[in-house]
């Protein structure tokens, strides 16, 4: 497995409960899937909204007809019970984060919950850029703590 985590300036709070309950039913459902000798990767990135905790793995990817119902319980065509996707739902749900299932660069899928920064949160002035040169991302970049 892959871990890649960027921390900087400011935090966003999470409940260490919740995430470690969505995060492990990710990566459980990205070993399921992924070849055995493929990686699973979680990467935590700084995003516009807050922080993107995005589980990816190189497996067949989510077929089409199977998207409408991929957060539904009981769902035809999950493994296992078929319950861990619809439980990621309900946390994101139950707390304003949100869910997305996308293809994975390169095949496979990329499952990203992002976790939304508090309205209070410290957005620095953006810096001084010179004319012509691409404009930094204007909110700063976060760490997610748990508590």
């Amino acid at each position: 497995m892959h871990l890649a985590a960027r921390a900087d300036l400011a935090t966003i709070p999470a409940p260490r409960g919740p995430l470690a309950q969505v995060l492990l039913n990710l990566l459980l459902n990205a070993v399921e899937h992924a070849p055995a000798d493929s990686a699973v990767a979680l990467d935590v990135v700084a995003t516009p909204l807050g922080v993107a905790c995005t589980v990816r793995d190189a497996g067949p990817g989510i077929p089409a007809e199977r998207r409408a119902t991929l957060f539904e319980p009981f769902a035809p065509g999950a493994r296992g019970t078929g319950l861990g996707l619809a439980i990621v739902r309900r946390v994101c749900d139950a707390h304003g984060w949100t869910i997305a299932a996308d293809d994975a660069p390169g095949g496979g899928t990329a499952m990203t919950v992002t976790i939304p920064a508090p309205a209070d949160a410290r957005v620095p002035d953006p810096p001084n850029v010179p004319d012509g040169a691409p404009a930094p991302h204007a909110r700063a970049p976060r760490a997610l703590t748990t508590h």
